[in-house]
């Protein structure tokens, strides 16, 4: 989560809004409570009537949480694996370690790939 926190403070020092950025559930919905107040989330019942069905725009790498967050619209993804749909950008990998193998691990941030 730190390699995360990290990866999303380089976007945020140049200026990318946080809603622009997807760096998975914990800190997508730490951002949507930050710009909403509440999750997206049909079972909610206060407040009442605020859950609108979302539907992430097409061409978007998939995540069941992006209909919870609708006020997140990512220009740049934070994994730990290079996605093969998106494009990397300028910004370097974050290295971090764990106490289980492989032992370095790297946050990628990437974005969608231009349509031509």
């Amino acid at each position: 989560n730190r390699a995360i926190l990290k990866a999303a403070n380089m976007l945020r020092r140049d200026n990318i809004p946080r809603t622009e950025i997807d760096g998975g559930f914990e800190y997508d919905s730490e951002t949507q409570l930050d710009a909403t107040g509440h999750m997206n989330e049909a079972s909610m019942k206060a407040p009442a009537g605020v859950f609108r069905p979302h539907f992430p725009p097409a061409g978007l790498p998939h995540s069941v949480f992006l209909g919870l967050t609708p006020a997140i619209v990512p220009k740049y993804f934070l994994f730990d694996k290079v996605d093969p749909a998106l494009a990397r950008v300028h910004y370097p990998p974050v290295e971090y370690t764990t106490i289980m193998p492989p032992f370095h691990r790297w946050i990628y941030i990437e974005q969608p790939r231009k349509q031509q």
